[in-house]
């Protein structure tokens, strides 16, 4: 059994949030900058070399008062959602 702890941290710095064109010019252009933390808690079960199970727990989070929905296109967030948990299955065969 492999027990794994990670942690990322992401910058995203202008962030488009909003551009508008008339005839063909660009006419505004908004920015913003943003924050996102994930920390992963995982174990591994690896019976043979080639064999691995997996299970993680991860919890993602940007800035307070903004929404995920604007920063990940994998976790389901309404407006008002800056956090997430999620609970992660896999396995993975080697040939």
């Amino acid at each position: 059994m492999i027990a794994t702890v990670r942690g990322e941290q992401v910058w995203l710095g202008g962030l488009v949030r909003e551009a508008a064109f008339s005839n063909g010019d660009l006419t505004n252009f908004a920015t913003e900058n943003r924050r996102i933390d994930r920390v992963t808690l995982g174990l591994a079960y690896r019976p043979v070399p080639l064999v691995v199970f997996q299970l993680a727990y991860e919890y993602t989070r940007t800035d307070s008062g903004k929404s995920l929905a604007d920063v990940t296109n994998f976790l389901p967030a309404r407006a008002n959602e800056n956090d997430a948990h999620a609970v992660l299955a896999g396995a993975a065969f080697g040939f």
